[in-house]
């Protein structure tokens, strides 16, 4: 079993080493069988076309010969542009996945940045309303003892003016 390159190779060099390289395998499936196929039908056409060189049947076996080639060679054609477009359709999904994969990751570095300064303006809106609540309540507070502070100095002098009076 001779690899392809191999096969090929051997073609080139004499008729014997052809015969040999191209005894038939036995699975079909092989890609050598295949090779040896096309190489079976080249070499038939190529005796069909010295056998009818020069009679009027040339131009039939030319005609049908060229368009055998000719579909062969749009169906591989064909196959290769299937294969192609198949390669560009990954290579797009792939692309694609790529940038999803980006943009996501620059969501989420967004939103994380916008999060941080969210929380940081929240922390400052909050640090500046506390202070705000403790100096009002300190002002309550002060003025509450101030009240009552007063009230109380009130009530003492009150007091003591009544035992002034009354001695």
């Amino acid at each position: 079993n001779l690899p392809l390159s191999e096969v090929l190779a051997v073609r080139a060099c004499n008729r014997e080493s052809l015969q040999w390289a191209m005894q038939r395998g036995t699975e079909e499936n092989d890609p050598r069988h295949y090779v040896h196929n096309r190489i079976r039908a080249r070499l038939w056409m190529r005796r069909v076309a010295d056998l009818t060189k020069g009679t009027r049947d040339e131009s039939v076996f030319e005609t049908q010969m060229q368009s055998l080639a000719d579909e062969a060679l749009r169906s591989r054609m064909e196959a290769e542009m299937h294969e192609a477009l198949a390669l560009m359709e990954d290579q797009i999904r792939a692309f694609q996945a790529e940038v999803d994969r980006r943009l996501e990751e620059q969501e989420t570095h967004v939103r994380r940045l916008v999060e941080e300064r969210v929380q940081q303006e929240l922390d400052n809106v909050l640090a500046s309303e506390i202070v705000k609540v403790q100096t009002l309540v300190e002002e309550r507070v002060r003025e509450r003892v101030s009240a009552t502070f007063r009230r109380e100095v009130r009530e003492t002098v009150r007091e003591l003016r009544d035992k002034l009076d009354a001695l």
